[in-house]
């Protein structure tokens, strides 16, 4: 577990982390969003010590990172590997130099190398690529190559730090495939900073917003992103345009609801007519959830509101540009 208490950072009169409180569970993935200059990377660079605190702890496990130094640290840092946006490769080396630069600066022998390498080439799907220089590669073939190369010393963490902000949608999703594999096969935490929201809905079980270095939110991944909240206003631009007469009710369905019939089972039990006037399905890791409004007559509204209390379903009336107060 790694766990942040009361964590300070200062950079001369500026806080850039303020009084962090924080846990995340062994062997989750972790999100970590907010806008430019969050203190998001601060952060996450805290927990390998390539950021020091001004204040609190940060224990991984029975570990107090901040007192760490020298060749504790090494050691230490051996179990927290890293991935960033450029990749970092050596381009005058092949990939399988690349992967194996790790091992070798620890002076491990050449069949041990050897099995490691390969083993790490076939999990992120670049055994072809061995003898290939990083020049030659694609963006998400070298993404591949880092995440290998992070792997190498067996690390118990993996911090990745706007890891496929450079790449194209189709290719984040293989990153994110690879990801989520080695995170159950391997059992390997990992922390994500990101700016972009559909890799956090994708991966990550759960997601702390953070911003002018104070998280201001934290919980799963859904119900961050379905319940709409205050956290999010600036991360996401979302506003479902609705008429201006009537009742506007965002019905927003939870994980194995039942209610997937709720809309056409309410109109005949009622005997109503309403309209569907948006809605929306997202991809949370492997479930697909969704939410919608309905619009309805003013003289139909209690009934509805009295009948969708009976479910499962969450809501939000919304008038406008504006959310009313009525919510559940």
């Amino acid at each position: 577990m790694i766990r942040f208490i009361n964590v300070v950072k200062k950079y001369s009169d500026l806080v850039a982390l303020k009084n962090i409180n924080l846990e995340i569970s062994d062997g989750e993935i972790f999100g970590l969003v907010g806008p430019s200059g969050a203190g998001k990377s601060t952060l996450l660079r805290t927990i390998n010590k390539l950021e020091e605190v001004d204040d609190g702890q940060i224990l991984v496990d029975t570990i107090n990172v901040c007192e760490l130094n020298g060749k504790n640290l090494a050691n230490y840092r051996q179990k927290v590997a890293m991935i960033f946006q450029h990749f970092a490769l050596l381009n005058t080396q092949n990939v399988y130099k690349n992967i194996a630069l790790p091992l070798e600066a620890r002076h491990f022998k050449k069949k041990e190398i050897k099995e490691k390498v390969l083993k790490l080439a076939e999990i992120t799907g670049i055994s072809d690529k061995l003898d290939s220089l990083p020049t030659t590669l694609s963006g998400g073939q070298c993404q591949r190559v880092a995440i290998a190369r992070a792997l190498a010393l067996d690390p118990k963490i993996l911090l990745c730090d706007e890891a496929t902000s450079a790449l194209d949608p189709n290719t984040t999703i293989q990153i994110l495939d690879i990801l989520k594999k080695i995170n159950k096969e391997l059992k390997i935490t990992i922390v994500i900073v990101t700016h972009q929201m559909e890799v956090v809905k994708y991966i990550c079980d759960r997601v702390a917003v953070i911003n002018k270095g104070e998280i201001l939110e934290i919980g799963k991944t859904e119900d961050i992103f379905l319940y709409k909240n205050k956290a999010l206003e600036t991360l996401v631009d979302e506003k479902p345009i609705v008429p201006t007469n009537g009742k506007n009710i965002k019905l927003i369905f939870p994980k194995k609801s039942a209610s997937e019939s709720l809309i056409t089972k309410m109109a005949r039990d009622l005997n109503i007519d309403f309209d569907i006037v948006w809605g929306k399905l997202e991809k949370f890791g492997d479930d697909v959830l969704g939410s919608l409004v309905i619009n309805v007559k003013d003289k139909d509204f209690i009934n509805v509101l009295t009948y969708i209390n009976k479910t499962d379903v969450k809501y939000e009336l919304i008038k406008g540009d504006n959310k009313d107060d009525i919510s559940r």
